[in-house]
């Protein structure tokens, strides 16, 4: 059964397949997405998330997540964190500047466009995969099949 490190292990291997700089956060800041993470799949009314706590404060004595999640549910926070870690970075390169822009020196020419369509598509593939696990988890209690 997983517990608070193997999520906060799958979610640090989630982003550094994406972005390096959102890999180097701090346990607490990963928990603290987790936590919102959390909340999200509750209100999309994802069973079994209303009776996980999560306490990002290692002072606290109910530090991490509680109880230890099932695998279906730690795959889900980990995907759920993920993807809302990686938009907000995506959108502050964009911001910034970073991403999405494209300038000409001499006979050189840089672009990040790609870049920026690469980073796009790896957030669209961690939101496609916790989607599945959604439909997964209710097509049988539903009786049909997703279209």
């Amino acid at each position: 059964m997983p517990n608070t490190q193997t999520v906060l292990g799958r979610l640090r291997r989630l982003i550094e397949e994406v972005d390096e700089v959102t890999s180097s956060l701090t346990d607490e800041e990963l928990l603290t997405a987790i936590g919102d993470a959390r909340d999200t799949l509750e209100l999309r009314k994802i069973s079994g998330m209303d009776t996980l706590a999560v306490q990002p404060d290692q002072s606290q004595a109910n530090y991490g997540i509680t109880p230890d999640p099932t695998l279906e549910q730690a795959e889900m926070l980990a995907l759920q964190a993920a993807g809302e870690l990686l938009e907000r970075e995506f959108r502050g390169r964009v911001l910034r500047g970073e991403l999405g822009t494209s300038w000409q020196s001499g006979v050189e020419m840089e672009s990040t466009i790609t870049a920026a369509r690469l980073y796009a598509d790896a957030i669209g593939n961690i939101r496609g995969l916790l989607e599945t696990l959604i439909l997964l988890k209710f097509a049988p209690s539903t009786g049909t099949r997703p279209q």
